[in-house]
C-alpha cells in the first residue's frame, strides 16, 4: 500500500497568481500561517473560475526563510536538495521575490484538464484536497485525462 500522499491532489486557488503558475511552473505562498500549511501531496491542481484547468506533479516544496536560509519541506523526486533549492530560487526570481518567508511549490509539466466545481460559489478556502486513489493514475498526464469533464462531486 502506497502512502496516502501519493493519492492526494492538492487543489489551490491560483486566481491571483495564475499567469505566474502557468508560465514558471511554480506556486508561491507565505511559509507562515495555518492556511498556507499544505499536506504532502503528489499532485497540484491549478484552480480559478470554478475549475481546475491544469494539473502537475509536485516535484518538491521548498521553504525560503531568507536569501541564504532554506529548508526542504518535502520532495517527490529523486534530486539533490541543492538542485531543488537552486531551481526554487531561480524560478521565484522571475516573479516578485522580495518577501520572506516564502513556500515554493516546484511543479513538473502542467497538463490541461477540466475538473469543475458545480456547486454554488467559489472555493471556500485557499486549498482543497481530493483523494484520487480510485482513479488508478500513472502520472499527472493520466490524472489530467481522467479528470476531464468530471465534477468535484463525481470524479
Amino acid at each position: 500500500m502506497l502512502p496516502s500522499w501519493k493519492y492526494r491532489l492538492d487543489v489551490v486557488n491560483c486566481a491571483g497568481t495564475y499567469d505566474d503558475v502557468i508560465k514558471h511552473n511554480l506556486y508561491v505562498c507565505t511559509a507562515k500561517g495555518g492556511q498556507y500549511n499544505h499536506r504532502r501531496s503528489l499532485y497540484f491542481g491549478v484552480y480559478r473560475n470554478k475549475q481546475v484547468d491544469r494539473v502537475a506533479k509536485i516535484e518538491a516544496v521548498v521553504d525560503l526563510e531568507s536569501e541564504d536560509e532554506y529548508s526542504i519541506k518535502w520532495k517527490n523526486v529523486d534530486k539533490l536538495d541543492e538542485e531543488l533549492v537552486k531551481t526554487a530560487i531561480i524560478r521565484r526570481s522571475y516573479i516578485d521575490d522580495s518577501w520572506y518567508p516564502a513556500r515554493v511549490f516546484l511543479l513538473a509539466d502542467l497538463h490541461p484538464t477540466n475538473f469543475r466545481k458545480t456547486t454554488p460559489g467559489g472555493m471556500q478556502s485557499s486549498k482543497q484536497y481530493f483523494d484520487i486513489s480510485n482513479l488508478n493514475v500513472n502520472d499527472a498526464a493520466d490524472l489530467a485525462e481522467k479528470l476531464k469533464g468530471k465534477t468535484w462531486e463525481k470524479y
